[in-house]
């Protein structure tokens, strides 16, 4: 492999990295934004996924995608590049139009590592990319399509072995860095690979179709993977208009969410078992009288609902913030985990039969407020304390006779 100094080869490797540029800036954030405002998104995965651990060190592995980046002008001559080009910008406008007609979210809860260096870097990658753009990896498709053109200028075993190593570690680190499942992965390599066979050079027409039928085919392909797709919806549905009910303070319409023979533990432990019950709850605490003015509250899912029973029972447990303005406008925010077990009721829809919410007490700013209170009012008992006692001797001292 002999380095390319040809400037006509940097020419055209700087306009199409630009156009590349334009694509991805336009297409990316732009659907990654949509799926955000979607209230329905697929969750395609399996559960056994979810168990796969966070790597840390995989981050490094994740970000040396970009390294690929600038190898073509190394490796490949004009054509090469425009073709790589070219299908650089066809597979990211394609990618896009799937992000639209397959919402996801992603199924990995993303928890930053301990390590405060690796939790400063994943919490801007967190930041940044948002969990919707899935199927497929964008970072799989542009690691395999880089990869393969780079293999046609490239002569020594040695060093084709080592790029595809260096292929198998990127789609491994979309895993274990939790930012794809599976399915993306393998999505990903799909349109790397047929894209790759579109573009190559003196194709025919009946060859090029194919690859666009098979092309075509994957959307469809893709929404079958997720089971129960519609019991699923009908949750996720459910979930979400009892959160905007309470987010809007309608907190007599949360009644319908519930079955009749409900149990419910709230977050302060009381326990709810009738929907009147639910509605005197609300009124007592944040009635004109209560000691809460509002609730924001945001639920998440940590996996699919377990359904069980003919799928007719369902089991769920997720997180929870919810952030709580009390009376005197002070301000605290709560983080929770909740378990639900939801029902089949007997006009088809699904309600929430119990629900369990828990808050770590280790982790309470009510309390810590308590405690920071308990330490002022120590701490100022002891110098009103001492001045107290300075003050009793003082006037305890005998006055000198005249």
């Amino acid at each position: 492999m002999k380095a390319n100094i040809n400037k006509e080869v940097w020419k055209v490797y700087g306009m199409w990295a630009f156009w590349v540029g334009i694509a991805f800036f336009s297409v990316y954030p732009t659907c990654n934004w949509l799926t955000a405002q979607r209230n329905e998104t697929y969750q395609l995965y399996l559960k056994s996924e979810l168990d796969i651990p966070l790597v840390q060190e995989f981050f490094w592995v994740y970000m040396s995608m970009y390294g690929l980046f600038l190898l073509p002008p190394f490796v490949l001559n004009t054509e090469q590049l425009k073709r790589l080009g070219k299908q650089l910008v066809a597979v990211t406008i394609l990618s896009g139009i799937l992000f639209l007609l397959i919402p996801t979210q992603l199924g990995f809860v993303r928890v930053e590592p301990q390590d405060l260096f690796y939790q400063g870097l994943f919490g801007q990658l967190f930041a940044i990319d948002l969990p919707h753009n899935l199927v497929p990896s964008l970072h799989v498709v542009f690691s395999a399509a880089i990869a393969l053109a780079l293999l046609e200028g490239i002569n020594r075993s040695h060093i084709k072995l080592v790029l595809w190593i260096w292929l198998v570690l990127l789609c491994l680190s979309t895993l274990l860095v939790h930012q794809h499942h599976l399915l993306d992965v393998f999505s990903g390599l799909l349109i790397a690979v047929m894209s790759y066979f579109y573009f190559l050079p003196r194709k025919t027409m009946f060859e090029r179709l194919i690859a666009l039928f098979v092309l075509s085919m994957l959307p469809l392909s893709i929404t079958a993977q997720e089971a129960d797709h519609q019991i699923h919806e009908e949750l996720r549905s459910l979930l979400q208009g009892m959160e905007q009910a309470v987010n809007e303070q309608r907190y007599h319409d949360l009644a319908p969410y519930f079955h009749k023979n409900l149990r419910v533990t709230t977050i302060n432990q009381e326990n709810i078992s009738s929907r009147d019950e639910i509605g005197a709850y609300f009124d007592r605490w944040f009635g004109p009288d209560g000691y809460l003015k509002k609730v924001e509250m945001t639920l998440t899912a940590d996996a699919q609902t377990e359904l069980y029973a003919d799928k007719t029972i369902g089991i769920v447990r997720g997180s929870g913030q919810e952030n709580y303005v009390l009376s005197d406008s002070r301000y605290y925010e709560m983080l929770t985990r909740w378990t639900a077990t939801v029902i089949r009721d007997d006009d088809g829809k699904w309600r929430i039969l119990s629900l369990h919410i828990g808050t770590n007490f280790l982790d309470n700013p009510i309390l810590d407020e308590a405690e920071n209170s308990l330490m002022y009012f120590a701490i100022g008992g002891f110098v009103i304390g001492i001045v107290v006692m300075l003050i009793f001797n003082i006037l305890r001292r005998p006055k000198k006779q005249g």
